[in-house]
């Protein structure tokens, strides 16, 4: 039997988190000025690695005990790319990913210096490339599919344990939209380009 003492001691000091989440993630979204124009900075993962090998994404990497979101974000981008920390300025905070599986990320927009850029050292066992791709290019429209993600229940779901005696329920449908880019042979999809168009839109309704 627990006390409202117990819940006390228990809750009192813990940082929330969000229900679900087993892997935090933090990524920095690289800003790279060329000619006047805004690129966007990608790596192209190493093959050797286990988690989607030879795919596009930004750099980042889990969050460790103990460090922030950026903290974690800036130490990934200094370990995979050669960047370092001094010549990386944050702007801003971007919007939190929480895509329909256990991870949660967490994206930062940055601006890299010319040292910076000129500087990089790629992580062998983690990058296989960088490339820079030019915003203006992003801006044309990717391709897009959108689809539903049901809940299917098998036939030994116990309905009236809920309170229902009907396998007819309304269950809430999740729409999951797919977005990708093929620039100069790569492919910008999945969560990374999750990220790419929703910075975008955000400049671009600004824009209005």
């Amino acid at each position: 039997m627990y006390s409202v003492q117990d819940f006390r001691d228990v809750f009192s000091n813990r940082q929330p988190g969000i229900m679900g989440v087993k892997g935090r993630f933090a990524v920095i979204v690289p800003l790279v000025q060329i000619g006047g124009e805004a690129h966007l900075l990608y790596e192209l993962r190493s093959s050797y690695i286990d988690r989607q090998p030879g795919e596009v994404c930004f750099p980042g990497g889990e969050i460790e005990e103990g460090e922030t979101e950026l903290q974690a974000a800036v130490r990934e981008l200094w370990e995979e790319t050669g960047i370092r920390p001094e010549h990386v300025d944050i702007i801003a905070g971007l919007d939190i990913l929480h895509p329909p599986s256990d991870i949660v990320i967490y994206p930062f927009l940055a601006e890299i210096s010319p040292e910076g850029l000129a500087g990089m050292k790629l992580s062998e066992c983690e990058v296989a490339e960088c490339f820079l791709v030019p915003v203006s290019f992003l801006e044309t429209q990717p391709y897009i599919y959108d689809h539903s993600i049901d809940m299917k229940l098998g036939p030994d779901f116990q309905y009236e344990k809920i309170g229902l005696h009907s396998p007819s329920y309304n269950w809430r449908k999740m729409n999951h939209r797919i977005i990708s880019w093929e620039y100069e042979g790569k492919y910008i999809w999945g969560l990374t380009a999750q990220i790419t168009y929703n910075t975008l839109q955000i400049l671009k309704n600004a824009s209005k």
